[in-house]
């Protein structure tokens, strides 16, 4: 991934696929400030192992795709970027503690996308921790309860990504 400033679009969220990045995908997220965070996913397993070096993908995906959308932007952060694991944390929750998006691994098993699974496990979390404020509990019994949210929200999704994986 990269970030370009000053970009002259309200895009919100881009998502590229092409037969030609098969099994990746490009995308770009554009904040209120015109910045745009720009990368390259990829379905990592048996079938697909992944390349050596996504950065030239990445700056192919760009030069192919983006021109346009770039057009009088500036990139300003490095080519960086990594290999999410595909693992299931034993607990997402412990005394004062809950694990949500990246720290849960919660990115979807099947696109390695996490920003929808980021802002749905927020979303159950905020819930757990309405209620231990409420209830005046931090302990991982109180706070559980944003695994069963998680659990009932998310699980089916999950369940199905495994399956196609």
């Amino acid at each position: 991934r990269t970030t370009y400033a000053n970009v002259a679009c309200n895009a919100g969220i881009r998502v590229y696929f092409t037969r030609q990045y098969f099994p990746s995908y490009g995308w770009v997220c554009l904040d209120e400030h015109n910045t745009a965070c720009v990368g390259l996913g990829c379905a990592v397993d048996r079938k697909f192992p992944v390349a050596d070096n996504l950065g030239p993908g990445l700056r192919q995906f760009i030069d192919a795709d983006l021109t346009e959308f770039l057009a009088g932007a500036t990139r300003i952060g490095p080519f960086s970027g990594g290999i999410a694991g595909h693992y299931r944390p034993d607990a997402l929750t412990a005394d004062g503690v809950i694990l949500i998006g990246d720290a849960a691994n919660q990115a979807d098993p099947l696109n390695r996308g996490g920003i929808h699974t980021a802002i749905e496990s927020a979303f159950c979390a905020a819930d757990a921790c309405k209620h231990a404020l409420t209830v005046g509990d931090f302990s991982r019994a109180t706070l559980s309860r944003y695994e069963a949210l998680w659990s009932t929200q998310c699980e089916p999704d999950w369940r199905t990504s495994e399956i196609f994986m």
